[in-house]
C-alpha cells in the first residue's frame, strides 16, 4: 500500500497521513482544497494563496505536537489529531468573507461541525484508537482536551499565525518552543490546559501574542484586503437569496465565483471586476474609535472620531446594506458604488474572549491571560482599538461627484 504523504513547507515536514486516508479523502476534506485560507490578501501578498487544508494539515500537526509535549495517552492524542483534522471542515466558500452572509440565516461553520462529524462516524471509525464520540465531545467544547483546539493557545491558533504570516512573506514565527512550554495538571477528567510561566514560558506567550497582532495588523485589518472582501461580499449579497446561502458550505471558491458572474446584475459584474483588477473603492471619510481631531490622511480620506455606542450601530449588517442604498439614492450613483467598511476581524483579537490559562509556579490552577499579564492584555486591546475603522468607501468613477455632493457637511451626519 503506497503511503498518503502531505507536505507542510512552512514547517518543513512530509505529514504520512496514511492512517487518517479515509478523512483526508473525504469530499468535505478535499473541498477544504479549493477554498482559500485568506482570501484576497493575494492581491497584496502574492505567496498568499494557501487554501484551508493546508491550515488543517497544519493544526494537525501542532495537535502531534501538544500530545506529545504534554504526555497525552495514545487515544488521547489520536482524538485530539483527528479534531484538530476536522475543526474547520465546513467553511463556506472564500472561508470568514462569507460568514456574514451566513450570519444572516443563522448558521456559522462552527455550527456545521457536530452534524458533519456524526455524518463521518463510519470514517472515523476507521482510524485506530479513535473514539469518534469524544473527537465529538472536543470539537463541541465538552472534553477537557477542547482548549488544544480552540482557545488563545489551541492548535488552530498557533497553526495560522504561522502559516498566514510565512504565506505573506511578512515574517516566521516557531509555536514549538511555546509548545514545550504547555501543561496539563489536574485530576483526569477535570485537567486544565495552559501554559507554564515559569522557565521562560511567559516569554514565549507574549511573542506569540505579538506575532498574533502583527499577523492581524498586517494581513486580515489591512485596508485594500478589508475594502476587496467588502466588495466582494456585497456581490454575493446583490446576488444569492436567503435560501441559497446554506450552500456557501458546499461550494468551493471558484463555484461562488461563477455563480456570482453568471448574475444578470450588471452592478454585481462591475464589483467583480474591479475587485479582480485592483480597481478598488476609495475611502472618503474614516471613524476611528480614538479620539481624533478631523484630518486628511495620505489616502485623501478625511478620519474623524465615533464612540462605541456609534460603532454598535453598524453591527446591524441589514441596517447597513439599507444606508448603502440610501446613500446610493441619494447621490444618484450606481448599487454597490457606495460601501461601508466596518473592521470586522477586529472582535477576534480580544484574547479574553478564548480560554487563556497561565500556570505559576507548581500550582494546578491556573490564572487567566489577562490576570497574568494585565498590561500586555491592554496594550492589546489598545492596538485593537486604534486599528478599529468604519469607512465610506466609494467607487472611484463617483468619488469625486459625491465628495462634491457632501461638501463641507460633517460625514457622520451621513451614517449616525
Amino acid at each position: 500500500m503506497s503511503s498518503l504523504i502531505k507536505q507542510l513547507p512552512v514547517y518543513g515536514v512530509d505529514l504520512d497521513m496514511t492512517p487518517y486516508e479515509s478523512i483526508v479523502t473525504h469530499p468535505y476534506f478535499t473541498r477544504t482544497s479549493r477554498v482559500q485560507q485568506v482570501p484576497f490578501a493575494e492581491h497584496l501578498y502574492p505567496g498568499c494563496k494557501h487554501v484551508r487544508e493546508e491550515h488543517l494539515l497544519g493544526s494537525f500537526y501542532k495537535a502531534s505536537e501538544l500530545a506529545h509535549a504534554l504526555g497525552l495517552t495514545r487515544e488521547e492524542a489520536e482524538a485530539l489529531k483527528v479534531a484538530a483534522l476536522l475543526h474547520d471542515i465546513r467553511h463556506g466558500a472564500y472561508s470568514h468573507v462569507t460568514d456574514y452572509l451566513t450570519a444572516k440565516i443563522g448558521i456559522s461553520h462552527n455550527d456545521k461541525i457536530p452534524e458533519t462529524v456524526e455524518e463521518m462516524f463510519p470514517e472515523l471509525g476507521t482510524i485506530e484508537a479513535v473514539d469518534p464520540q469524544r473527537v465529538l465531545k472536543i470539537l463541541k467544547g465538552e472534553d477537557e482536551l477542547s482548549p488544544m483546539v480552540k482557545s488563545v493557545l489551541g492548535a488552530d491558533k498557533l497553526d495560522y499565525v504561522s502559516l498566514d504570516l510565512y504565506h505573506c512573506g511578512i515574517g516566521q514565527f516557531s509555536s514549538s518552543r511555546l509548545i514545550n512550554r504547555t501543561a496539563f495538571r489536574g485530576s483526569n477528567g477535570s485537567r486544565k490546559y495552559g501554559v507554564t510561566y515559569d522557565g521562560g514560558g511567559g516569554d514565549e506567550l507574549t511573542d506569540f501574542l505579538k506575532a498574533w497582532w502583527s499577523a492581524h495588523r498586517r494581513i486580515y485589518l489591512e485596508s485594500s484586503v478589508e475594502t476587496r472582501r467588502d466588495m466582494f461580499r456585497r456581490a454575493a449579497n446583490y446576488t444569492l437569496d436567503d435560501s441559497e446561502l446554506h450552500t456557501l458550505f458546499d461550494m468551493d471558491d471558484a463555484a461562488l465565483m461563477v455563480r456570482l458572474q453568471q448574475s444578470d446584475d450588471a452592478n454585481v459584474r462591475s464589483l467583480l471586476d474591479n475587485v479582480n483588477n485592483s480597481n478598488l473603492h476609495t475611502p472618503l471619510f474614516v471613524f476611528k474609535l480614538d479620539g481624533y481631531t478631523r484630518y486628511v490622511d495620505d489616502t485623501g480620506a478625511e478620519v474623524s472620531s465615533l464612540t462605541v455606542d456609534e460603532s454598535g450601530v453598524m453591527e446591524d449588517l441589514s441596517r447597513v446594506y439599507d444606508m448603502e442604498e440610501s446613500l446610493c439614492r441619494e447621490f444618484d450613483t450606481p448599487k454597490g458604488s457606495i460601501i461601508i467598511s466596518r473592521s470586522e476581524d477586529i472582535g477576534r483579537m480580544d484574547p479574553r474572549k478564548k480560554e487563556s490559562n497561565v500556570f505559576v509556579g507548581g500550582s494546578n490552577e491556573p490564572q487567566n491571560l489577562e490576570a497574568t499579564y494585565p498590561d500586555f492584555v491592554n496594550y492589546l486591546l489598545e492596538e485593537a482599538r486604534r486599528h478599529f475603522s468604519i469607512r465610506l468607501t466609494v467607487d472611484p468613477k463617483y468619488a469625486q461627484h459625491v465628495r462634491q455632493r457632501i461638501g463641507n457637511k460633517n460625514p457622520k451626519g451621513l451614517l449616525f
